[in-house]
């Protein structure tokens, strides 16, 4: 018996403009940790707030400058454990300097996100139903094939199958049209995982599909 697929994607960003955010965080803070290396009393990890990279203004040269001048002018202070608050007028957000421990000599950059991250990202898996659900239904109906929307989910530090669940059962509240299949493709390791999040009505709990 053969099936006829209409078939939609999208990605699903744990936080507003995430893909332009990972671009500009990689471009500020990688050269960072490779010209420090080596140099630090000890093994560091930095943080500052996921969007703060893309929506700083300015150059992104002069902006790791001073950032790598706060780091090297505190570090030295620092005992194991200990965390500090790094700001400048230079910079339109602070950073979060943490000394881990007094060996390896290296230092690690990583994001962190608000408390409104579950509500958020419901809402922005709301407007992605907005967008994608009447694009299926007339394509389903057209050519009277089941629909079919997959999401792409490639961020391990924030997303996992629990949190796009969550945030896809919400933003279906209230929704009298709905695809007939949902599918979470996890594009964040080799192999994808992927998981059937709606077959039918049905909705939970989410089944392994990938591997």
């Amino acid at each position: 018996m053969s099936h006829a697929f209409v078939v939609e994607h999208t990605r699903v960003e744990a936080f507003e403009s995430q893909i332009r955010d990972d671009v500009a965080f990689e471009r500020l803070v990688r050269p960072i940790e490779t010209q420090l290396a080596g140099v630090l009393p000890g093994r560091f990890a930095a943080t500052l707030r996921f969007g703060a990279a893309a929506d700083a203004r300015g150059s992104v040269d002069s902006a790791r400058a001073v950032v790598i001048s706060l780091i090297l002018a505190n570090a030295g202070d620092l005992r194991d454990g200990e965390t500090i608050e790094l700001a400048s007028p230079q910079l339109p957000y602070r950073i979060y300097l943490c000394k881990r421990h007094s060996s390896d000599n290296r230092i690690f950059f990583s994001r962190w996100i608000g408390d409104d991250s579950v509500s958020a990202r419901a809402e922005r898996m709301g407007r992605a139903l907005d967008e994608k659900i009447p694009k299926l239904v007339a394509a389903s109906a057209g050519y009277g094939a089941r629909s079919v929307l997959i999401l792409e989910s490639n961020d391990v530090a924030l997303s996992n199958i629990f949190a796009v669940t969550q945030a896809f059962n919400q933003a279906l509240n209230g929704r009298t049209t709905t695809p007939d299949l949902v599918f979470l493709i996890e594009s964040d390791a080799s192999p994808l995982y992927g998981w059937l999040l709606k077959d039918g009505n049905a909705l939970s709990p989410p089944r392994r599909v990938l591997p």
